[in-house]
């Protein structure tokens, strides 16, 4: 062969072996269409990562912040970040989710950059990212749950990073179907994931902490620096103003503010607001100190201002002069907004005017807020006749001008100086911004005081918190007087003793039961079980009123304290923080100021309690360890039937009459906390016909029994994914059972008939039995069972990680 021919060979051959390279494609490589999905992954996590870092930035403004903070998506009503942000569903322990966000998506980074391979490594950074942003994805349908069902807005930002998970996770899918088949690797992909996120987690902590510190110093300079740049514009009023208005202006702001004129802004932080005679206020009109408080009665933040102020109130009354004026977040009263983000705050706004003129305006006031969840016109008339107002001369200010007039003044003025947004609150002119706690805000009232008397307020050390002692109180019961007659009811939650018999003592861990085994074990003792009128009234400290006529006294207006303790919140005092996935309810009576005057232990947080004697109607009372200041005397609900328990679930008995403690001291946990390696719970349920359906069905073969409810997305997934498993195990012994938990069992049924034909065993569970037997928290919650009954494994969610979790244990069980 000549030269030229060796050459033209050896050419072609290295064509061939490039193709060759490329068809089969090597460790390292990767697909262009891979490579596709990796770049849409990674703009997906700079999307999310861009929201979560704005949210974090956005909570440390809002709650800490100097300055009037309003996020970007915080529009109206409905659609408001900030609520969600700021709200208990938005922190893990004090501490904003997004703080865990970030490093979580700084690892999806690292996994995405892994799989651009189309090797091992590569194909097992793509299923770790697909787990974690499904993952993601449910805790984020968790979170759809809370803005529907409870906090009724949406947090757009939240949603956006719901949408960047689903994202993610599909297009993750897509690249490892492109990445192709072969084998998987998962160590050096997740311990560089895992890495890089301990290091983002580091960093947000530290510019968490920073920031905070910062807004916190801030929150106290301001002060100094506010006083220090308003002297010259009290020179300048003082020259201005006749001799009279000099005199006022000289000492403070405060009595600066008690001549009327025309609100002012004198600098960046201080302004001079004029306290007019139509103007609701409390304390001495000469007071060294005022507090001037733009607020909006269907403001949730106003509301933790006004728990924070109650107590500010009772400190400082005969110091400080308190003065509220209004800023209601409604364009049907107050033009200077753009969006309706209150509803009802105009209305309610004006019923407090109304009562103002009747000289009860401060009785109205705090009626709306601890009633913030009830303000339409039926909800507002009711209060007025409550506080005690002529309802006639109430109804005719309603309709006048007058009120309006006034309520207009109010709003104009606040424009006037540039409020856009509640609550804001001015301590001599000085502003300060958000729900500010109590502790702050009796730091700057003695910092005026102290310059109002021309000294300098000495610097406090922390006082050591003392907690008081654990009750002394005996069991036993508690006798409440009411207009229909005297009950007793157990001073503390009850727990339940070796022979089943309901025990009301201190320093026990209170019983996890449903309402079928309250109902039992109260009877076992001698009681019963306490109605809704029983437990508000004892928890209210006054007569409870079945307002809405449907029987059912606890979900009606606040009759009396909203909290056990007082008529307002007081944190720490009732075990209601605790962590939502870990915790567990703590000894009765351990939170001794978490009483009523009368001597009632724990009726908010701890574990919610079961009440009313009937199924029908029982309902669940007070909130858990982690309702935070949910848990009051009012709002009961019921998620599940009367069978529901967990470790959040208790409850305690009533009387007609003294009943004293007739059980051992041997106290049982009726939950316990795994139930795998046990015997399964016997259990009857519903059957698709009609009939009986009984653990007996488990018996010598390998069950696989999986709750489901028609409002769980997973479960919509999860149930055609098991009806192919069981059409290729029905031959080896294995059945998969769905139980339908709805308390509708209507419901259940309409959902399995909307997912077509399916080879499965449906039952039903509307009353819980069964979902409580086998502690059942989330949806879907799947139980493996071997053929002796002996649950074997326990799986929560459903996925490709779970599906294949469950698998391996079904094998390991057919061998």
């Amino acid at each position: 062969m000549n030269a030229p021919e060796s050459a033209n060979a050896e050419a072609a051959n290295a064509e061939a072996a490039n193709g060759e390279a490329a068809n089969t494609n090597e460790p390292g490589d990767d697909a262009p269409s891979q490579r596709a999905f990796v770049v849409a992954i990674w703009l997906a996590i700079a999307i999310a990562m861009a929201a979560s870092a704005y949210l974090l930035r956005s909570f440390l403004l809002k709650t800490y912040g100097v300055d009037a903070f309003d996020s970007a998506c915080s529009i109206n009503e409905t659609f408001n970040c900030d609520k969600i942000n700021t709200s208990i569903w938005g922190k893990i322990g004090g501490v904003p989710i997004t703080i865990f966000a970030l490093p979580t998506y700084a690892a999806f980074a690292v996994l995405a950059t892994f799989g651009r391979r189309a090797d091992a490594m590569g194909r097992g950074a793509l299923r770790l990212l697909a787990v974690g942003a499904g993952m993601g994805l449910a805790y984020g349908m968790f979170l759809l749950y809370v803005m529907v069902a409870i906090e009724e807005t949406y947090c757009l930002f939240c949603l956006t990073m719901d949408a960047c998970a689903l994202a993610i996770l599909l297009f993750a899918r897509f690249a490892a179907q492109r990445a192709g088949p072969g084998p998987v690797r998962f160590g050096k992909p997740l311990a560089f994931a895992v890495a890089v996120g301990v290091v983002v987690l580091a960093s947000a902590w530290t510019y968490h902490s920073s920031l905070r510190a910062t807004l916190l110093t801030e929150q106290i300079a301001v002060a100094d620096a506010a006083e220090a740049e308003a002297n010259s514009a009290r020179t300048a009023i003082a020259a201005a103003a006749d001799a009279a208005a000099t005199t006022a202006t000289t000492a403070t702001t405060a009595t600066a503010a008690t001549t009327p004129g025309a609100a002012r802004k004198l600098s960046d932080s201080l302004y001079d607001i004029p306290v007019d005679a139509e103007d609701a206020s409390v304390g001495p009109v000469d007071a060294a100190v005022t507090i001037i408080e733009y607020a909006d009665f269907q403001c949730g933040y106003c509301k933790k201002l006004f728990y924070a102020l109650t107590n500010v109130k009772r400190r400082y009354s005969d110091r400080v002069r308190f003065v509220f004026k209004h800023f209601p977040m409604n364009t049907l009263c107050n033009a200077h907004i753009k969006n309706n983000r209150h509803k009802y705050a105009c209305n309610a706004a004006l019923a407090s005017e109304c009562a103002r003129r009747q000289g009860k305006f401060w009785e109205m006031h705090d009626m709306l807020f601890k009633n913030q969840h009830k303000l339409e016109s039926e909800d507002l008339r009711y209060y007025a006749t409550d506080v005690g107002l002529d309802v006639e001369a109430y109804s005719r200010c309603m309709r006048e001008p007058a009120a309006r007039t006034s309520l207009k003044r109010a709003i104009d003025e606040g424009a006037s100086i540039g409020i856009s947004a509640t609550p804001r609150t001015f301590i001599n002119g000085l502003m300060l911004s958000g729900a500010l706690p109590e502790e702050l805000l009796a730091t700057f009232i003695d910092r005026a005081l102290a310059k109002a008397a021309g000294t300098v307020a000495p610097e406090q050390a922390a006082a050591e918190v003392v907690a008081p002692p654990a009750p002394s109180v005996a069991a036993g019961m508690v006798r409440v007087a009411t207009a229909k007659g005297a009950f007793f009811i157990d001073r503390y939650e009850a727990a339940v003793d070796d022979k089943g018999l309901a025990l009301s003592a201190p320093g026990v861990i209170p019983a996890n039961a449903s309402w079928y085994e309250a109902k039992e074990a109260c009877e076992k003792a001698g009681k019963r079980m306490c109605t809704s009128f029983e437990w508000v009234s004892a928890c209210a400290g006054k007569d409870a009123v079945d307002n809405d006529s449907n029987g059912n006294f606890a979900d009606d207006y606040v009759e009396g304290n909203q909290f056990p303790y007082a008529d307002y919140n007081e944190p720490g005092y009732c075990h209601v923080d605790g962590d939502r996935r870990e915790g567990r309810p703590q000894e009765t009576g351990k939170s001794p100021r978490c009483v009523t005057p009368s001597g009632i232990y724990d009726l908010a947080g701890n574990v919610e309690e079961w009440i009313e004697n009937d199924e029908g109607t029982a309902q669940l009372a007070g909130g858990d360890f982690r309702v935070g200041d949910k848990g009051s005397c009012v709002r009961a609900h019921r998620s599940f039937g009367a069978g529901h328990r967990s470790h959040g679930i208790g409850f305690r008995c009533c009387a007609d009459r003294d009943v004293a403690n007739s059980g051992s001291p041997a106290v049982l946990s009726v939950v316990p906390d795994s139930i795998v390696g046990e015997k399964a719970p016997k259990f009857s349920l519903k059957g698709a016909d009609g009939g009986a359906v009984s653990e007996a069905i488990l018996k010598g073969k390998v069950t696989f029994l999986t709750f489901f409810a028609s409002w769980c997305g997973p479960c919509q997934r999860e149930l055609p994914e098991l009806a192919a498993m069981q059409v290729e195990l029905a031959a080896k012994g294995v059945q998969i059972i769905a139980v339908g938990v709805d308390t509708d069992e209507a419901d259940s049924r309409t959902f399995v008939a909307g997912l077509g034909p399916l080879p499965l065993t449906f039952v039903y569970d509307p009353n819980s039995r069964a979902l409580g037997r086998f502690d059942v928290a989330n949806m879907p919650t799947g139980y493996l069972i071997d053929r002796g009954g002996v649950i074997r494994h326990k799986q929560i969610g459903f996925g490709e990680k779970t599906r294949a979790e469950l698998e391996a244990a079904i094998a390991d069980l057919l061998k």
